[in-house]
């Protein structure tokens, strides 16, 4: 009977500790450079699952008897997770201050400049480029910004140059007449701008723009546009999972997920070596659970996690569940508001805004 009762503790204990050693160690993943380990680029994906299935096993042990220490382990292990629910779900009181900011992040996708005339995402374009002009925000930073000087409607460097006479547009791609890349818009002067240049060959980029925006307060605004997710949205045909391009996808995240980490080095570094208070905006491409987000969290507050509401999803495709657009900010700035807004058709992310105020 004891020789029963030993193995029946030994397999408890063994299960115990493999349940709580294996939430332990997804909630610490993203701690990790996916470039020594590779599957660490994807463990960090169940995270949220984890966190669910953490709560669902807490609810479970209070219904059973002597299994105190359980319950007690496991809500460590929560509380250890806690800040990924933030980075999830938020609800925030909003305020108003005289001195504030308003920031917005804004990838158009070229403001679906290769469609047809008669396409109707050309109206969706149109919407896009209105929403920006008569949005009332100081700066906007935009990704995929597209610019051509011989067709009127889509020649936005004029179409903007009234609301925001000030601006710092950096291409990857420049032939005349058009031009594609990244672009800071700015109502305030700019002293300085320039380009985080990537050490890999690619149309991903950084830009940073000094802006006056008093006579004692300079701020420095990075626009970021990260290397691609690579996710094919082909992959789900109807009730059957294409497994072919699934795997190739797989491979393109993995590869994504790498470069991105590279870029962060770089944009890290030069955000550390900033004079002036910071703001990080642009396209991630990456989830609230990786280690890519995890190291700007590290350095930079979240305007999503200080005053954001509901699950701020910013992608519009297929993947409508990802939040993958971010601005960040240094310590001397705090966040007044943040807004998704998901009303605003015209390209496959909605913009996203914050109202900021710089501390003295």
């Amino acid at each position: 009977m004891k020789s029963v009762k030993s193995s029946w503790f030994s397999a408890n204990l063994f299960f115990s500790v493999l349940i709580f050693g294996g939430i332990l160690f997804v909630y610490l993943s993203n701690e990790f450079p996916p470039q020594k380990v590779h599957i660490l680029i994807f463990i960090p994906l169940l995270i949220p699952f984890f966190i669910l299935f953490n709560i669902l096993l807490i609810i479970f042990y209070l219904f059973k008897k002597k299994y105190t220490k359980s319950i007690l382990f496991l809500s460590i292990l929560l509380f250890a997770g806690f800040k990924y629910i933030g980075r999830t779900f938020q609800l925030s009181l909003h305020k108003k201050d005289k001195e504030q900011i308003n920031i917005i992040s804004y990838n158009v996708r070229v403001f679906s400049a290769y469609h047809n005339n008669s396409h109707p995402k050309i109206k969706q374009s149109q919407n896009s480029i209105n929403w920006i002009k008569n949005s009332g925000a100081q700066i906007v930073c935009i990704q995929e910004f597209y610019t051509n000087n011989r067709i009127k409607d889509l020649n936005t460097v004029q179409i903007f140059k009234k609301s925001y006479p000030n601006s710092c547009i950096i291409p990857y791609y420049d032939i005349p007449p058009q031009k594609i890349g990244l672009a800071i818009l700015s109502k305030y002067k700019i002293l300085k701008s320039g380009e985080v240049k990537f050490k890999s060959s690619t149309f991903n980029q950084a830009i940073f723009a000094d802006i006056k925006i008093s006579k004692t307060k300079v701020l420095r605004v990075y626009n970021i546009h990260l290397q691609s997710m690579n996710i094919d949205q082909k992959i789900f045909s109807g009730t059957q999972i294409e497994k072919e391009l699934l795997f190739t996808s797989i491979r393109k995240y993995k590869n994504g997920a790498l470069e991105r980490a590279e870029q962060l080095k770089q944009i890290l570094h030069h955000v550390k070596n900033s004079p002036y208070p910071t703001m990080v905006c642009g396209d991630f491409n990456d989830v609230p659970y990786s280690y890519v987000y995890e190291q700007f969290n590290k350095h930079l507050k979240n305007g999503f996690e200080e005053k954001g509401n509901g699950f701020g999803f910013t992608y519009s495709g297929k993947y409508s569940f990802l939040r993958i657009d971010n601005i960040f900010a240094s310590s001397q700035i705090n966040f007044v508001e943040f807004d998704t807004h998901d009303s605003v058709w015209g390209s496959d992310h909605y913009p996203i805004s914050a109202n900021v105020f710089i501390e003295n």
